[in-house]
């Protein structure tokens, strides 16, 4: 200290220690909020000068007269002042780790939380259901028993690893469930198929031109009486992946009421032409004819044609044409006789084929002018393929030898149905803003998003399209003419659903129509889609065994540490929201897991699992453990977390061999995975348990409860009004955002705790929470010390920091003075001018001063989810003015 001993006027009293006073225990005070406190009683400094001051004050050490730093006792003093500091420091933090709030330790956050019967969540496992496909080649077994425990892996993307799920039901699947396609064409009668014909097989030999007869089968029987009608073809187009001819005729087909199975087709191979049709009649040649004037005799009931045609046969069809426009004629006629026969007429000698013939109106036709369409050859008509879209809550599909039976799931995937805009355009309104609309002009394809409706009195449309760059609108008063349904581009993506079996009804037409329990989310193109009834649901994590060590019946309180590492916990409706996979036997008796061991008996066969740190899970036994070799052991399985939330169709490797199965996928992304709790999310949750005592009464308790649901991250509950009383919606969200859709484990198994631990008579609505994302346009004058590129990354890091889902809550708004606020704070930026800010989905991109997150309106009848806004995963458009 360099204190010097100094005496004033030879006065025994000394002065080195003036100016020096008590300065420990320091007072602190802290006030209510902080992230962190003050409980320092001094530091080294106050410790130093609080024992100099000291040493005039005690009888004994008034001779020490020394305070020079080269004095061992000074340097004494010193040294315990340094060690007080680090006991100080020490103490501080001990007790910021006392309080959770101000606790920086996850093991700090485990103990508190355990003084309140809460224990950090160790994380849940990934869900998604699994669809196996079947051999179905000739000699297979076309069935499989999928017992529990099957195992199929994921293929890793880039940067992830691979992940194993098992099955958790078994399931007897079939290899006509594997890909059952919905009903692709129907027996439809050709009156009804204007002007196109679809033929069985692709080597008819048709071309332009050729005639083809439609008649009914009274007509071929009584050759007489019935439906007929003859058309050319305008264009030939084969279709080999279904075995069919699609032929295109000249106009409209008319005349026909039969439906398909009471009509035939024939195709008229050979034109022919009457004898004596060029003869020249002798006549005046002053006379001037304007037509015709000598027709076939009808009461001959034959026809003579102009040369032989071996190929023409009785029992076959003939028709006979004459004129053009308006005064075009035409009948059909059955050849009962056929024969040969040498002719002359008018100059005129030939060897010619007779026809026999029955029919109507012979003597219409002038040999000179009249076409004989001959050599009929029947072609098979083929079922007409069904254009439009499958949507709502029925599907027709074949017949099946077995069908799916109720309550049974179906995983359902194709592509969205499309329409094209006709001669005249269209004007959509945004379904997000009523005030944006965008034409769209003929030949536009758009994507179906819900089922037309139809006007009951004028038969309108009312249509919801969006475009492919995600414009989504709507528009009324549709004149049906207006729009066509066109197939499905190559491009398009696969969307995919699961949904639930009600019935499955035979047809009368011998097809099976599967009645859902809910209508299809989306509209489906019809030659795209396809259904998988051979569903199981799976776990993230993959079955383990092992000995736990051995029992000691003269130890309380046996523990024993897992040696594979995360142990499975999976979504479960209890009130914290999981349940583990463990089974623990001790000498081959199955002993029962409890959440802990307070108030339970010495001789219950019973465990608790303690999860400390995410690396170490402890069984603990609440009795004596029978004394024994190895004679502990556990069954359990070992993943889960984020990383199993894989997307659709990932899992795809089947790792267990089960005979007659070819492969396995999953329909839909698995969702539900949860890393373990985090020391952030245990301040927020941990309080929770004691708000809700797990029990619900409150509106706010449905909120609290579902927030310290495993699974369950952010939520949002309100009143509402399903027309007769008052109900609760519950809006939820996964973690990152992830969805909690009906059908979902996180979904079922929430549903069904708030009915278990609250009034089972409220009614109650679970909706998935909606992220919405915004944009915004900055420009930033730097600091001219900084990089430009150090700026940016500080920004944006300062942005996503911010407006992250973790950061945000349910319809938490964003303002233009907060995005102003945290780009000031980000190194390196002077000031800012924030140019734009508008939400990701508005189509004027704008500044607006405050971007709203909807929020249901309490009480309600209208069901909509909370918004949570975050910033757009794009990069933000900064601009550096240099």
């Amino acid at each position: 200290m360099g204190i010097k001993n100094k005496r004033a006027n030879g006065s025994n009293e000394c002065s080195c220690c003036s100016g020096i006073s008590i300065q420990t225990p320091a007072r602190t005070f802290n006030r209510p909020g902080l992230d962190s406190i003050s409980y320092r009683v001094g530091d080294h400094r106050r410790f130093f000068q609080t024992m100099l001051s000291q040493i005039q004050v005690r009888p004994e050490l008034r001779r020490f007269t020394s305070r020079e730093d080269s004095d061992f006792s000074i340097s004494l003093l010193d040294a315990w002042a340094l060690i007080a500091d680090i006991l100080a420091f020490y103490q501080e933090r001990l007790a910021n780790e006392s309080y959770l709030r101000t606790a920086r330790e996850r093991r700090s956050a485990l103990e508190l939380a355990r003084l309140l019967g809460y224990g950090l969540s160790p994380g849940v496992a990934a869900s998604a259901y699994l669809a196996f496909d079947l051999e179905d080649a000739p000699g297979s077994p076309g069935t499989a028993i999928i017992d529990v425990g099957t195992k199929v892996q994921s293929t890793p993307g880039q940067d992830e690893k691979a992940q194993i799920f098992e099955t958790i039901e078994r399931l007897e699947a079939r290899a006509e469930w594997s890909a059952i396609r919905p009903k692709q064409a129907e027996k439809r009668s050709p009156g009804t198929a204007g002007s196109c014909l679809y033929l069985k097989g692709i080597a008819n030999n048709l071309k332009r031109g050729d005639g083809l007869l439609i008649v009914e089968k009274e007509l071929e029987l009584t050759h007489n009486a019935g439906g007929w009608d003859f058309r050319k073809v305008s264009s030939v187009a084969i279709d080999p992946a279904s075995d069919r001819t699609i032929v295109i005729l000249d106009n409209y087909i008319k005349n026909i009421d039969q439906p398909e199975g009471n009509c035939s087709v024939y195709a008229m191979r050979t034109r022919a032409a009457i004898f004596g049709h060029n003869a020249l009649k002798p006549t005046d040649p002053n006379e001037i004819i304007s037509e015709p004037t000598t027709s076939i005799d009808a009461s001959k009931s034959e026809i003579h044609l102009d040369s032989v045609y071996s190929q023409i046969v009785q029992g076959s069809w003939i028709v006979l044409t004459t004129g053009m426009g308006d005064s075009f004629k035409v009948e059909p006629y059955w050849v009962n006789a056929v024969g040969e026969e040498t002719l002359a007429q008018s100059g005129i000698a030939a060897k010619v084929t007779t026809l026999g013939i029955s029919g109507k109106n012979l003597s219409i036709f002038c040999p000179s002018e009249t076409t004989v369409h001959a050599q009929s050859e029947e072609i098979a008509l083929a079922d007409t393929p069904l254009q439009n879209y499958i949507y709502g809550n029925r599907i027709k599909i074949d017949r099946l030898s077995k069908r799916p039976v109720q309550g049974q799931k179906l995983a359902v995937r194709g592509k969205r149905a499309r329409v094209r805009i006709n001669l005249k355009a269209l004007t959509l309104t945004s379904v997000k803003d009523p005030k944006v609309t965008r034409e769209f002009q003929p030949g536009d394809e758009l994507i179906l998003t819900e089922a037309p409706a139809i006007d009951p009195h004028f038969g309108d449309l009312t249509l919801h399209l969006m475009e492919d760059r995600g414009f989504e609108g709507q528009i009324s008063d549709v004149i049906p003419w207006q729009i066509s349904y066109v197939p499905a581009a190559k491009s398009d993506l696969e969307v995919s659903e699961i949904v639930e079996l009600k019935n499955a009804e035979p047809t009368d037409d011998g097809f099976v129509e599967l009645v859902l329990a809910a209508g299809l989310k989306n509209i489906y193109d019809r030659a795209s889609m396809v259904i998988s009834a051979n569903l199981a649901r799976a776990t993230h994590g993959e079955t383990t065994s092992e000995v736990l060590g051995s029992g000691d019946a003269g130890t309380m309180y046996q523990c024993f540490s897992l040696k594979q590492l995360p142990l499975t916990y999976i979504s479960s409706p209890t009130a914290s929201g999981i349940a583990s996979t463990m089974r623990v036997w001790v000498n081959d008796m199955l002993w029962e897991e409890i959440p802990n061991l307070f108030a339970n008996g010495l001789h219950e066969r019973i465990y608790a699992i303690r999860n400390g740190d995410p690396a170490k899970t402890i069984v603990q036994f609440g009795s004596r453990l029978p004394t024994g070799q190895e004679n502990v052991r556990a069954t359990y399985r070992r993943g889960l977390g984020a990383a199993g939330n894989v997307k659709s169709g990932q899992l795809n490797i089947l790792m267990t061999r089960v005979a007659g199965v070819k492969g396995a996928w999953n329909p839909l992304p698995a969702e539900g995975g949860k890393d373990p709790q985090t020391l952030e999310d245990a301040r927020l949750s941990a309080p929770l348990t004691v708000l809700t005592l797990d029990r619900i009464v409150s509106l706010q308790d449905y909120e609290d409860f579902a927030r310290s649901f495993g699974g369950i991250v952010k939520a949002n509950a309100t009143w509402t009004w399903n027309g007769t009383r008052r109900g609760v919606l519950l809006t939820a969200a996964g973690p990152s955002g992830s969805e909690v859709n009906p059908g979902s484990s996180d979904h079922d198994n929430l549903l069904a705790a708030m009915r278990r631990y609250g009034d089972p008579r409220v009614p109650l609505t679970i909706r998935s929470g909606r992220v919405c994302t915004f944009k915004l346009r900055a420009c930033i004058i730097p600091d001219p010390n900084v990089s430009t590129d150090a700026i940016k990354s500080a920004v944006e890091a300062a942005l996503r920091n911010s407006y992250s889902f973790e950061a945000r809550e349910f319809g938490q708004p964003v303002t233009l003075g907060e995005i102003i606020s945290v780009i000031q704070k980000a190194s390196g930026v002077i000031a800012v001018n924030v140019e734009a800010l508008y939400r990701s989905d508005a189509m004027q991109q704008d500044l607006q001063p405050i971007l709203e997150a909807r929020m249901p309106r309490p009480g309600s009848d209208d069901i909509q989810a909370a918004e949570i806004l975050i910033i757009d995963p794009s990069p933000a458009d900064l601009v550096v003015i240099s």
